[in-house]
């Protein structure tokens, strides 16, 4: 088995274990979990556990600019590193766009499939 069939069976696997997991989140039937922070319904476990990603990704993001804004203010006028600091707001705009929108969609989904306020 060469290294891309390896990478196959593990992203399989990996969106398989996902579903499984999904599913039985989803048959739950909302009960509550005992955690050390006292009992916890399940979806708003889950929502937590999103905002959180999601937060983690906007300042992954941030970093981002403010790393692409400093090689382009630095570059001293070398088109590669002006080409460089460009590129790399670019793709960071372009990865907030995409927080936002799934930030977005996971909160209409939360409120009104999950029934979490």
């Amino acid at each position: 088995m060469n290294l891309t069939n390896r990478k196959k069976n593990i992203l399989v696997f990996v969106v398989l274990a996902s579903l499984l997991i999904s599913f039985r989140v989803l048959a739950s039937n909302n009960e509550d979990l005992p955690t050390t922070l006292g009992t916890v319904n399940i979806n708003d476990f889950i929502a937590r556990i999103i905002n959180y990603l999601l937060g983690m990704i906007g300042s992954v993001a941030l970093v981002l600019f403010i790393y692409g804004g400093f090689l382009w203010m630095t570059s001293s006028g070398r088109a590669e590193a002006v080409a460089k600091g460009q590129k790399i707001i670019v793709w960071a705009t372009i990865g907030m766009a995409v927080v936002f929108t799934s930030y977005i969609l996971v909160k209409f989904f939360m409120q009104n499939v999950a029934g979490v306020r």
